[in-house]
């Protein structure tokens, strides 16, 4: 099943990583990071969910393994229409049923029926500033049924910390890419991505943002926060989990 909303895209500056043809690069780097997926398996499996939000869902690389792991239905929101049309193509034909692709912005999307649970992951949260985190968390916890959960997980670099300079990663293709990173200010970084076989260049700049920051911000939104779990912690920074609960 598919929906097109005619919403505002993702920020689509010359170079955007989640825009046109340099879409396809991030895509190609997603789809070789499985991180969160057996977590997220096993949390959803335990809420007993059947129907569940993929905010920032992009080409998919959170949806399609949990809808091949998981009795349940989807609804996968994203703004970038060429990674949902990438989605959508590779759905199988038993998947498409029971997922339902949404272009539309995740800070103002509201289901019709309110859902078992909503899943925000590979640290999309930092792409929204405070504002934006704000109408996001409101809009998620009107479309939870009471008692449902919303989990993401957000990566809070070390201030300052840079890695060396390129990186050169792989592609699911093949194809190879240079990673650069710079910070332009105290609570944002600049990611640039270049494939060494075109050329092509481009770029993100997600916020740096604490955990524990992310608490305070989704309990002002009314949710409560049972729990906050690292998925890694070392020199360059910490990945965290955090589950936040609609009150029943």
């Amino acid at each position: 099943m598919t929906s097109s909303t005619p919403t505002l895209d993702r920020t689509a500056r010359p170079g955007d990583i989640y825009a046109g043809g340099a879409a396809l690069m991030y895509d190609d780097l997603a789809r070789q990071d499985s991180s969160e997926i057996d977590v997220l398996i096993q949390i959803l499996r335990h809420a007993g969910a059947t129907t569940v939000l993929d905010l920032g869902c992009g080409s998919g690389r959170i949806t399609l393994p949990l809808l091949a792991a998981l009795p349940v239905t989807f609804i996968a929101v994203d703004t970038s229409a060429p990674l949902l049309a990438l989605l959508a193509d590779r759905l199988l034909p038993e998947e498409a049923d029971r997922c339902r692709v949404v272009h539309a912005d995740a800070t103002l999307h509201r289901e019709s029926r309110v859902v078992d649970a909503a899943v925000m992951g590979t640290s999309t949260i930092s792409l929204f500033d405070r504002d934006a985190r704000t109408r996001l968390f409101a809009t998620t916890r009107a479309n939870l049924t009471p008692g449902g959960i919303f989990v993401l997980t957000n990566f809070c670099w070390t201030p300052g910390h840079l890695a060396d300079s390129p990186v050169v990663q792989r592609g699911a293709s093949g194809a190879h890419y240079a990673l650069e990173e710079v910070w332009v200010s105290d609570e944002r970084r600049r990611v640039t991505v270049r494939s060494l076989t075109s050329g092509r260049q481009a770029e993100s700049e997600p916020w740096n943002l604490r955990h524990e920051q992310l608490v305070v911000e989704l309990t002002a939104a009314g949710f409560t926060v049972p729990a906050a779990l690292a998925l890694h912690e070392g020199p360059d920074g910490r990945n965290t989990l955090i589950i936040a609960e609609v009150p029943r």
